[in-house]
């Protein structure tokens, strides 16, 4: 017979709450710190549109994503963001036509491998 103690916590239980407010509790630390050295003129307005941009909240929604267990659709999105930041920082012209020829379909092919990965890698594991 096994007694339960109900003041056990069990940690696995606890470990996707901790790193989500340790991921939550950093981005706001350092959303709040380039918001002042940018009130102050620390950092140009250039650097601050660029970490305010919606590529970067891509990496960091990624990045957060990632911290919960959900790899593949945190690499996919973080991925997404860093390849439009680096388009973005890098001046790399991009014709309209390529996009909804190439990168959306590409998009969805990988989307689709990491589904297909995924339930195959979980039922080798049970």
């Amino acid at each position: 017979m096994e007694i339960i103690d109900p003041n056990h916590k069990d940690v696995k239980k606890n470990e996707p709450l901790n790193s989500r407010n340790l991921f939550l509790g950093i981005i706001f630390i350092l959303t709040g710190i380039i918001w002042m050295l940018y009130n102050f003129d620390v950092i140009s307005s250039r650097a601050f549109d660029i970490i305010f941009s919606w590529r970067t909240l891509l990496i960091v929604v990624g990045g957060f994503l990632m911290t919960q267990q959900k790899n593949g659709a945190g690499i996919i999105i973080a991925s997404i963001g860093i390849i439009a930041l680096c388009v973005e920082l890098l001046h790399i012209y991009i014709p309209i036509d390529m996009i909804w020829k190439i990168i959306f379909p590409a998009i969805f092919i990988i989307i689709g491998f990491v589904i297909l990965f995924s339930k195959i890698i979980g039922d080798q594991n049970k």
